[in-house]
This record gives C-alpha cells, sequence and structure tokens, in this order.
C-alpha cells in the first residue's frame, strides 16, 4: 500500500509542476518538464517498488528484479511516449475506418 501511496503522489507532483509550466511558459516547454518528470517517476518506480518489495517478500533478489522488470519497468517504457500512443490509435481507427 505505500508503495501506491509513494508513486500516486510522485504523480501528482508531476502534474503539479507540468501545469506550473503549461501555464508559465509556452505548450512545448510545459510538454518537456513533463517528459522528463515522466521520465525520472519511470526511473524511480523500480527503485522504490524493489525497496518495499524486500521488506515484504522473502525471495531471491534475483526472482524480485526480475518481477519488477516484467510487471513494471516493460510496460512503463512501452507507454513511455504519450504521443506515441496517441498516434498509434489514430492510424489504427484510421485503418478501420
Amino acid at each position: 500500500m505505500n508503495f501506491i501511496r509513494v508513486t500516486i503522489n510522485i504523480s501528482f507532483i508531476n502534474m503539479l509542476i507540468s501545469y506550473l509550466a503549461y501555464v508559465v511558459f509556452s505548450f512545448d516547454m510545459g510538454f518537456s518538464v513533463f517528459i522528463f518528470m515522466k521520465m525520472l517517476l519511470v526511473i524511480s518506480r523500480p527503485v522504490i517498488l524493489y525497496n518495499f518489495s524486500i521488506k515484504i517478500i522473502s525471495e531471491k533478489p534475483s526472482k524480485i528484479i526480475l518481477l519488477i522488470f516484467l510487471a513494471d519497468v516493460i510496460p512503463s517504457l512501452l507507454f513511455f511516449d504519450p504521443l506515441f500512443i496517441l498516434n498509434f490509435f489514430d492510424d489504427l481507427l484510421n485503418f478501420f475506418y
């Protein structure tokens, strides 16, 4: 539960900083800040998850790292770029219609 709370708090901080960058600067600058903050979240999430998992799971650390890699790192990297996902769904919808 603590891991989820920490991740949600970091995400809210990311949204707040990105929103302030959108308001104060241009859209491009705000988007760059958003991508940078999201990159920090993607990098820090596995480390935070590993630290919380060590306290709960008594398995070998290599199994925990494999689980984190498969369940957190790969999906985070696949869905990292929001514009790529939007373009993918746009292309997919254009293909069918």
